[in-house]
């Protein structure tokens, strides 16, 4: 039998815990993955999801290979913010707290938190030409 998994939080000096999100919420805060999962994580499990506190620590971000998911805390409510075919990287939340970005196919996309609606920052990006993505590939002479 698999372990399920739950978010906790855990108060420092009072040593108090309160269960944040329990193992039915987190199974739904994104999209479930089309493609086979790997077995890096043992036959049967689930990688554990990647996430962001928000500002404010009153909301969490979840980060799937090519999703986002928004959970209010203090309403449980869960939103899907972006679901797509393409991966999505470097993921940030900004820091007044009301949208999301995120590099999808070379280009720079920014996602309201209040509305999901997805702007497009950069167009035309490809492997050559990487938009919004840091790119190690110059080579300098140094001598």
């Amino acid at each position: 039998m698999a372990a399920k998994s739950e978010l906790w939080a855990l108060d420092v000096a009072s040593g108090q815990r309160r269960l944040l999100a329990n193992v039915e919420k987190l199974e739904t805060v994104l999209p479930a993955e089309k493609a086979p999962q790997s077995q890096a994580t043992g036959l049967g499990r689930r990688a554990a999801s990647q996430y962001e506190w928000a500002p404010g620590g009153q909301a969490i971000l979840f980060v799937g290979p090519k999703a986002l998911g928004w959970l209010d805390l203090k309403t449980q409510g869960i939103r899907t913010l972006v679901a797509g075919e393409e991966a999505i990287a470097d993921v940030k939340i900004s820091p007044d707290g009301k949208f999301v970005s995120f590099v999808r196919g070379h280009n720079l996309f920014l996602v309201s938190i209040a509305d999901a609606k997805e702007r497009v920052l950069t167009s035309g990006g490809t492997e050559a030409v990487r938009k919004g993505e840091l790119d190690w590939s110059i080579r300098r002479n140094w001598t």
